[in-house]
């Protein structure tokens, strides 16, 4: 978010958006006419000053599209899931999370507090032994809750997991969030993070982020050298 809060969270989302923007023009520009696809597949030999730089524009962005429209669609989507919901949501509904449905008992209502262990033991009661914890939330006031996440073994650990809230001043559990109940569109979203940072496909998919963070770079270095060819 740029260290600059809601400000930088809409300026980061608006880059993502002028992204697009950028990727569909240009995708436009590229488009080959009939029987030349192949040439735009690779530099051309003996291309030199604007041609050649057209080249290098062009040539690495086919190769690395899918890659480089993923990050920026979901990155889009991580910042201002309220841009995109609305259109999601006529296919699939899009749960909000009620937090306010999951404060924990006033405080003394039971005659002890609910530990961390407890809380876990809690949490995991009637559930696979298998599960992994994902995430551990303490209580942040007298009456937050304890926020646990739960994953399957083997399930990408950066993607969604179930949820349970657990009193922290009586020992229950307040209400739980399972993966197993998400609608499809709740169950795309939950992977938007893996899917963004590593397409998941793990080292393979970080090296193909790498380097399409190398390319939006080099798209506007080689981009600002052809509008400057131009004029």
């Amino acid at each position: 978010e740029l260290l600059a809060g809601e400000t930088g969270h809409l300026l980061v989302a608006l880059s993502a958006l002028g992204g697009l923007i950028l990727t569909a023009s240009g995708l436009y520009l590229w488009w080959p006419r009939p029987g030349r696809w192949r040439q735009t597949l690779a530099l051309r030999a003996g291309a030199f000053g604007r041609a050649r730089w057209l080249d290098y524009h062009n040539v690495p962005t086919v190769w690395l599209f899918v890659p480089y429209l993923v990050v920026l669609v979901t990155g889009l989507y991580l910042q201002r899931s309220d841009w995109i919901d609305p259109l999601v949501e006529p296919l699939s509904e899009i749960r909000e999370l009620d937090n306010s449905a999951s404060a924990s008992s006033p405080p003394g209502a039971c005659a002890a507090a609910t530990g961390i262990d407890e809380a876990i033991a809690l949490a995991r009661t009637g559930r696979d032994p298998a599960e992994v914890i994902k995430a551990i939330w303490r209580p942040s006031g007298p009456q937050t809750p304890y926020f646990i996440e739960l994953n399957a073994p083997g399930r990408n650990p950066r993607a969604g997991a179930s949820v349970i809230w657990v009193d922290r001043n009586c020992p229950r559990v307040i209400s739980v969030r399972d993966l197993s109940t998400l609608t499809t569109a709740e169950t795309v979203k939950s992977w938007l993070w893996p899917v963004h940072t590593d397409l998941g496909l793990g080292l393979v998919g970080q090296g193909l982020v790498f380097l399409t963070g190398l390319l939006m770079t080099a798209l506007f270095a080689t981009g600002a050298v052809l509008w400057w060819q131009r004029r």
